[in-house]
């Protein structure tokens, strides 16, 4: 115990004597504010520790089996396609926080547009004003979020690489807004959220998360190699996604490390196309 103590004291005495230099880097590696990390280069990797429940912050397993996606030419119904079947997006926006003022910065969040086959096109997040980026995003809330097939098998499974075009992203471009508690669309929210990431009901309520969506504004769809392609957003709300039986569902436990669904595969399934 004293040596770990003293290899604690020695990192923190490290950190505490850089000057944060030109280029930054900080680390989200366990509930709690951000650590900045000037020496990330130097430093050899270690393996955290956790003193709490290590099963309540396993990542949890994927839920469904994902239907084919529609045709490239159905460019708003692809669009929505990306939206519905990913669980993360990556927020982009402009930092307003003392180390990287005004530069562009980026963030990972969970992400749901409604429960698995209740698709609204419409990206929902669960966020806390502990967390750097909804901070920023209440000085200024115009922001992007990227989803892309690359967090499903399809691009696995085809060989592409994340970067390739025909391994499908889309670009949501718009405003971030924070839902006001207990209306009907606050509800909506958390139904969504907490179905698709069951782990966020065990978030610590000290921590003051709310819901919030993206006011869309421009969609960024990049599907095949050609150049992006930008669907009407009043097409974009107004078509629906190809669709999984609901039987056809696998469901995420927040205590469980995986659990089945009845059927395993979409094999002889009439999808609704």
């Amino acid at each position: 115990m004293k040596s770990g103590l003293l290899v604690i004291v020695a990192l923190a005495t490290v950190y505490d004597l850089v000057a944060p230099a030109a280029g930054e880097l900080y680390l989200l590696d366990i509930i709690g504010s951000r650590r900045y990390a000037p020496q990330y280069r130097d430093m050899e990797p270690y393996e955290p520790r956790f003193n709490g429940n290590v099963e309540r912050l396993n990542p949890p397993q994927p839920h469904t089996s994902t239907p084919p996606p529609p045709p490239i030419d159905e460019i708003a119904r692809y669009a929505r396609y990306i939206v519905h079947y990913t669980d993360w997006t990556t927020v982009g926006h402009i930092s307003h926080q003392e180390r990287t003022n005004w530069f562009p910065s980026a963030r990972v969040f969970s992400m749901a547009d409604g429960p698995m086959g209740q698709s609204t096109g419409t990206p929902y997040v669960y966020a806390s004003f502990h967390d750097p980026t909804p901070r920023d995003l209440k000085t200024d809330p115009r922001c992007s979020m990227t989803m892309s097939l690359a967090q499903t098998d399809y691009c696995k499974n085809r060989n592409l690489d994340p970067e390739d075009p025909r391994c499908s992203q889309v670009i949501l471009t718009g405003y971030f807004v924070i839902l006001q508690n207990n209306t009907e669309e606050w509800r909506f929210a958390q139904n969504a959220m907490f179905g698709r990431h069951p782990e966020m009901k065990l978030w610590p309520e000290s921590h003051h998360f709310f819901f919030a969506k993206l006011q869309i504004h421009t969609i960024q769809l990049v599907d095949n190699i050609g150049g992006s392609k930008y669907p009407d957003v009043n097409e974009y709300f107004n078509t629906q996604p190809p669709m999984v039986p609901p039987q056809f569902l696998k469901r995420r436990s927040p205590n469980a490390v995986q659990q089945e669904s009845p059927v395993d595969d979409l094999i002889n399934v009439n999808l609704v196309l």
